[in-house]
């Protein structure tokens, strides 16, 4: 007979599972309705984007896969192929996967709505994904109105929260900062992430979403860079926040093989001064960025995360059937 214990049971309830499924339902409609495609792509591969502060999980041993051991931490790459194939914008719902994340709003398997569009602006696409963060809540909560935006540069927005402004401060400066809110010994880019993490985010006001974009240079991950208002080269990168939880994470993409390829060696050479494993194999990403990628700007939106802001949930145990 089956067992009555906690541990067998799901974690979100029956209810929140039809709501999940009419989320899922309201995405595709929406994407639909705009004519972008959908498409599917592996979940394994040769390698993953080397982050250093993201890693991804590795299939068993001795499986006879090849190359193709690595769980994607996001469809990023196979995307980009695809685009720099076909020119298309294109859109996916699928699992990613990320080692050591853990928690109420982590886990290691998680679903996530990437998309990419072709030809458009990352200030056109900040505009999509609130469009469609909206027309799921509306489908959720009907009642309740559609959240307020508040948008914010990311220079006045950490001088404002944790009073400091990257873009005059020097990198001592920047640590000092960082040390006096907590931080451990951390170097200018750790300082800056812990500061939006425990500083910044914690104070974003709830019920409402949160545009932060023209993240500095070298914050810019995967993203382009350009002139801002200042005159300044900062990256074409925008986070949204659902009041302190972050949804969604875009750029203005990159193109340039060389400078992808000093970005990528870049960060490899940090994985293996932490002692984190190798990402993999990406040759097959930039031999399509070789060929060429079109203007773009794309997209990662946590859907998990989505749901458990919208719901007013407290744990990503809430929303997915089992942990």
């Amino acid at each position: 007979m089956p067992s009555d214990r906690a541990t067998w049971r799901p974690g979100a309830s029956l209810e929140t599972l039809r709501r999940r499924a009419t989320a899922l339902r309201a995405i595709r409609e929406f994407f639909a309705q705009r004519e972008v495609l959908e498409v599917e792509t592996p979940l394994l591969g040769s390698g993953n984007v080397p982050d250093e502060h993201v890693s991804g999980l590795l299939a068993a041993a001795g499986q006879q896969l090849g190359a193709a051991v690595h769980l994607q931490t996001s469809p990023e790459l196979a995307m980009k192929r695809l685009i720099a194939a076909y020119g298309a914008s294109c859109f996916q719902i699928c699992k990613a996967f990320r080692r050591e994340e853990h928690g109420a709003r982590h886990h290691h398997e998680f679903t996530v709505v990437e998309w990419y569009r072709v030809g458009w602006s990352q200030e056109r696409l900040i505009g999509e994904v609130i469009d469609l963060v909206r027309v799921v809540h509306r489908r959720l909560r009907p009642e309740a109105g559609d959240p307020a935006v508040e948008r914010h540069l990311y220079r006045l927005l950490v001088r404002d929260r944790a009073g400091i402004d990257p873009s005059t401060a020097s990198d001592a400066e920047i640590v000092e900062c960082a040390k006096d809110h907590g931080a451990p010994d951390v170097d200018r880019g750790e300082a800056l992430d812990f500061l939006m993490a425990c500083v910044v985010e914690p104070s974003l006001e709830a019920d409402r979403l949160h545009v932060v974009d023209r993240y500095p240079a070298d914050q810019a991950a995967l993203a382009r860079l350009s002139l801002d208002s200042n005159g300044d080269e900062s990256a074409e990168r925008f986070e949204v926040y659902f009041g302190p939880l972050e949804l969604a994470n875009g750029y203005g993409e990159l193109a340039d093989p060389a400078i992808h390829r000093a970005r990528f060696e870049r960060d490899q050479a940090r994985r293996e001064r932490r002692g984190l494993p190798s990402a993999g194999d990406t040759t097959a990403f930039f031999e399509a960025l070789e060929v060429g990628l079109p203007e773009c700007s794309g997209v990662a939106l946590g859907f998990d995360r989505m749901l458990m802001a919208i719901l007013g949930l407290r744990s990503l145990d809430e929303v997915i059937a089992f942990r």
